[in-house]
């Protein structure tokens, strides 16, 4: 029974790890950086940026280390059960890639700046990219948590 309660207290920790990483890069690429390209002094965009990167790379780095903390653990609990479908450590180790991809372009935002002349699509930006990971390995958890009940024959 307490195996079960760290567990839950586990998930739970790794949920609200996801969902500040994701929902932040969200926000960032959707609100704030839309909002701040709107102001009508542009030289002091950059500043701005700048101050709001530092600061939501504190939160990004914190829940990236719990993310992959929790994760580590939840993996291990799910591949030592029994029964598990191909399918499901098949999409287990997807969603685990991109989250480590994520980890990666997570790890250099903030070091890396455009060039000056560099023209790209804005959703083609590390942030933009980030995000799009980010919603794919939501799904993913989704899909995870069908194939694993479906394996217990809990879905029918």
């Amino acid at each position: 029974m307490a195996l079960v309660a760290l567990l839950v207290l586990i998930r739970w920790f790794h949920a609200i790890a996801s969902a500040a990483w994701v929902g932040g890069m969200l926000f960032y690429v959707l609100v704030v950086s839309p909002a701040v390209a709107g102001l009508p002094q542009a030289a002091q965009r950059p500043a701005i940026l700048a101050g709001l990167a530092r600061h939501f790379r504190e939160v990004t780095q914190a829940s990236v280390a719990i993310v992959l903390l929790t994760g580590g653990v939840l993996t291990v609990d799910r591949l030592s059960q029994p029964h598990l479908q191909r399918a499901y450590v098949v999409v287990l180790a997807a969603k685990i890639a991109l989250a480590l991809v994520m980890v990666g372009l997570s790890t250099g935002l903030g070091r890396r700046r455009s060039s000056p002349g560099a023209a790209r699509a804005r959703w083609l930006t590390v942030p933009y990219l980030i995000m799009a990971l980010g919603l794919l390995v939501y799904l993913l958890a989704i899909l995870l948590q069908v194939l694993f009940d479906t394996s217990y024959g809990a879905v029918s």
